[in-house]
């Protein structure tokens, strides 16, 4: 089998000028924008969406525009392999030569994105975890001790996305094993769930938390991140140890949203949540 190594924010930048030459070469053309969705049979519709780079052509329909349009050969040639390369699916970025550019991807996802749910069953989600609890897992994890400090960094800079001046709408699900664990002594667990009380109180930060017995559901079957968009289709990221997959495909994001929603099935309720990590606080101090 052959893995294919892809970097979502090049592929990003690809699809992006993709859009902005489909617009371009129509305009050169003379044809209005309803011209050609006649012409191939589509909705006006659909082709705003691939001029906006919200959806991509497929190979058939690519050629199709461009010949109508009459765009140089090279130009067409070029096209059809940004959009070949954008149909493998899901993206895979694995061990470690990958690893900081996977940190890159999901940094500049979460930038661009207007709403995040992360479903974090073992851990507090990233975005909520303390300067301390960073420090304890990656100590724990033997991560090279002079890049301590950077990681820590990097992790809570992403913070900036709850904060800015349009900030992240962030819906963070995590469930009382995570309550429980005791990463860095108590101490620092005690001062990470103090740190979740405050974020909690943010117009824009939900936190939801599945009880011990809630039974089965879909957040037993390990973490993942739900990223929704203002201009584009949502992406889902998947995380193991040493590897992330991407994906972008209608059916595969329609299954970790009806996740999602499945999960809040039995999940407290933010006021519920909240009481239970203050019960969690005092049997810590």
């Amino acid at each position: 089998m052959r893995v294919t190594i892809l970097a979502m924010t090049g592929k990003a930048v690809r699809l992006t000028r993709l859009g902005m030459e489909l617009r371009n070469a129509r305009k050169i053309s003379g044809y209005t924008l309803n011209e050609v969705a006649q012409a191939l049979g589509v909705q006006p519709s659909t082709v705003s969406r691939w001029e906006k780079s919200e959806r991509t052509p497929n190979a058939k329909y690519l050629i199709r525009y461009l010949s109508l349009v009459e765009a140089p050969k090279d130009l067409i040639a070029e096209l059809i392999k940004t959009v070949e390369a954008s149909e493998v699916s899901p993206w895979l970025s694995v061990g470690e030569s990958a690893q900081s550019e996977q940190r890159s991807t999901m940094l500049e996802l979460e930038r661009q994105a207007t709403e995040l749910t992360i479903v974090s069953p073992m851990l507090v989600p990233g975005l909520l975890q303390t300067d301390e609890y960073v420090r304890a897992m990656l100590t724990e994890s033997e991560a090279p001790e002079n890049e301590i400090d950077t990681l820590v960094v990097i992790r809570l800079g992403r913070k900036n996305i709850l904060t800015k001046k349009n900030p992240v709408r962030l819906l963070a699900v995590t469930t009382e094993m995570a309550l429980r664990q005791d990463i860095g002594g108590k101490g620092v667990m005690a001062e990470q769930l103090r740190s979740l009380l405050e974020t909690v109180e943010m117009s824009n930060v939900t936190l939801r938390i599945v009880p011990f017995e809630s039974g089965w559901n879909p957040s037993l079957e390990g973490p993942f991140a739900l990223l929704g968009f203002s201009d584009r289709a949502p992406v889902v990221q998947t995380e193991s140890h040493r590897s992330s997959l991407f994906f972008d495909s209608d059916a595969d994001v329609e299954f970790f949203q009806q996740a999602v929603r499945k999960v809040l099935r039995v999940a407290l309720s933010p006021d519920s949540s909240r009481d239970l990590i203050k019960a969690r606080i005092k049997q810590l101090e």
